[in-house]
């Protein structure tokens, strides 16, 4: 009976053993210093000219978006090229808009195909600061508050 109980321990002990590595590795891929490289400030902005998105990047490089996310946050050089990259990826999306509107052609780009709606819904979604629908909210409050209100979120009158 004891030599049962030894080989059902050592058949559940190499699992249990699997399923803890598992879990290590697991964190280990999500750490962000582990995998960042600065060449991938270049790659990112290259990725983002082509109207790519900052969540496809991780695809690109290998790791979870949180890591991309926070290496935003760790490393001021990819933060730099993340906002540079974001500028093209506006671009990107102006002018074919533009191109569209007014008739123009885009080397390699048939511009009679491009959907205007998408890209006009590419605009207001990504670059919702810029191209977003804008709310006005009517309130009524004392001096203090209006006051209060103004100084909080910046507002002109």
């Amino acid at each position: 009976m004891s030599d049962v109980k030894k080989a059902e321990v050592s058949c559940i002990l190499p699992q249990e053993a699997l399923e803890k590595e598992k879990k290590q590795d697991t964190k280990k891929e999500i750490v962000p210093q582990s995998r960042y490289k600065h060449e991938y400030c270049e790659l990112l902005i290259a990725h983002l000219k082509k109207g790519l998105t900052m969540d496809t990047f991780g695809a690109k490089v290998g790791v979870v978006r949180s890591n991309v996310y926070e290496w935003l946050k760790l490393y001021k050089d990819f933060n730099t090229a993340y906002d540079i990259g974001k500028q093209f990826a506006q671009e990107f999306f102006e002018a074919r808009l533009t191109a569209k509107i007014s008739g123009q052609n885009i080397p390699g780009i048939d511009t009679k195909k491009i959907d205007t709606a998408c890209l006009i819904f590419a605009l207001k979604t990504r670059f919702h600061k810029t191209y977003g629908d804008r709310q006005k909210i009517e309130y009524s409050a004392d001096d203090a508050t209006k006051k209060a209100i103004k100084l909080a979120y910046d507002v002109k009158e």
